[in-house]
């Protein structure tokens, strides 16, 4: 209302004051007070201008623009490592394919581990990994069951992929080290699953369920019948693993 009360003031050429006296409504003002008045108005209106900032805005599209380099990058990376042929994976490697520079990457990801580890959480993502629903499960069978078909689907989202980064292990020590950690936090999980459900489960028993979740089990079955889905007949077997262990 300020504002407005101003500018109409300016229209009028009044003052706020009694009618017919300097200060008092009627009364003609000098040009110069009535170029204070505008100059008032008019910084006003700057003012209310000024708090709608274009930085949020801008903000918003770096980190739009960030994240569709980090998504090419990991795409980039995907594709290396699913090519017929791969070829062997560096950082130079992924961001010619990416078309960035090698600085882009070490923004993006910091590390190669960094690159790696986003490549994980991105399949993961991908399939749909939840282990909620496991925990969620009525009985410790199911919760069994539902732990395993969750990660059959992890290694279902692209096993092509998943096997060239364990080959790529042997003879790299930081990516080996990365998925170690994978595999630790895989067993970690199922034994706080057991532990929810009051199962005193020995380490030997978490010890095979585990490995019998595990990547390497899983491709086995699969490429062994391709027309095959591996999750049955691995969730039967942990289920057996496990009745043998209650006795």
């Amino acid at each position: 209302m300020d504002m407005v009360h101003s500018r109409v003031e300016v229209m009028w050429g009044c003052e706020s004051g009694g009618p017919g006296r300097p200060g008092r409504p009627g009364y003609p003002r000098s040009a110069r007070s009535r170029r204070i008045q505008w100059t008032d108005s008019k910084s006003k209106i700057m003012e209310g201008a000024s708090r709608v900032s274009p930085r949020e805005y801008r903000s918003d599209k770096r980190q739009a623009a960030a994240e569709d380099t980090r998504q090419r990058i990991l795409t980039a990376a995907r594709s290396l490592l699913s090519a017929a042929t791969p070829a062997q994976i560096t950082l130079d490697g992924i961001a010619k394919a990416a078309d960035v520079s090698r600085q882009t990457v070490y923004n993006a990801f910091g590390t190669k581990a960094g690159l790696l580890e986003a490549l994980f959480d991105g399949l993961a993502t991908r399939a749909g990994v939840d282990l909620s629903e496991a925990f969620a499960a009525p009985d410790a069978d199911a919760a069994l069951r539902r732990f395993t078909e969750t990660f059959c689907r992890f290694w279902a989202a692209d096993p092509v992929v998943i096997r060239r980064l364990r080959g790529m292990a042997v003879l790299d020590a930081e990516l080996d080290r990365l998925l170690r950690e994978r595999d630790d936090m895989r067993r970690t999980a199922l034994g706080s699953l057991l532990a929810a459900r009051g199962v005193e489960a020995g380490a030997e028993t978490v010890d095979v369920v585990w490995q019998l979740t595990g990547f390497e089990v899983y491709d086995g079955l699969a490429r062994r019948d391709p027309g095959r889905d591996p999750a049955g007949p691995i969730a039967d077997a942990v289920a057996a693993v496990y009745a043998a262990a209650k006795g």
